[in-house]
């Protein structure tokens, strides 16, 4: 006796998938290992911001000595000429940020350099030498005695003049301020 075997083929049965081959094991694989990497990556960089963060800019070991001071250089140039300002004392100034320094130049010295630019110092002066006082700068004229009267004095370096401003004299990089107020002695 013999049997035949009856196969009833379902065309919407599910088929069987063929057996994985090697390249496909090799695909898969190597999707791993990108994704892996990846990953990898973005904790790595992960890490490093938040060390670059946490960490100091410069860390000292106990192994290792303190490096020395360094200088920092400042926005603004070496200054070789006189800086001359004029204070009106109704919050206007006038300024002349750098006339050239010579050798022996005095406050007066510097006053006059000005009349060469194209906006000029004009100011009066009476006497002469250790004996010459400013007596007006601009429009505004030395009021004369009284605690109230307003007088033109001068400062060099933020220090009151202590003689004629045609004797004192001016050093490369000097800051002259000359302030019309009331003279109050000691103050600045």
């Amino acid at each position: 006796m013999s049997y035949a075997r009856c196969v009833n083929e379902d065309p919407t049965a599910p088929q069987a998938k063929p057996p994985p081959t090697f390249s496909d094991f090799l695909e898969k694989l190597l999707l791993k290992i990108v994704i892996f990497g990846v990953i990898l990556l973005a904790a790595f960089l992960a890490l490093m911001t938040y060390l670059a963060r946490t960490q100091p800019q410069n860390p000292v070991t106990p192994s290792s000595s303190p490096a020395p001071p360094t200088t920092v250089a400042t926005a603004e140039p070496a200054i070789t000429g006189v800086q001359l300002t004029i204070d009106f004392g109704d919050g206007s100034q006038l300024r002349f940020p750098n006339l050239p320094h010579s050798p022996g130049m005095s406050v007066v010295d510097a006053m006059n350099l000005t009349k060469g630019l194209k906006r000029p110092l004009t100011f009066e002066s009476k006497g002469t030498g250790d004996m010459m006082l400013i007596t007006s700068i601009g429009d505004l004229a030395n009021e004369g005695g009284g605690t109230s009267a307003r007088n033109w004095q001068y400062r060099i370096n933020d220090k009151p003049g202590t003689v004629s401003a045609a004797i004192a004299k001016l050093n490369p990089g000097d800051r002259v301020l000359w302030v019309f107020k009331p003279y109050t002695p000691g103050s600045p």
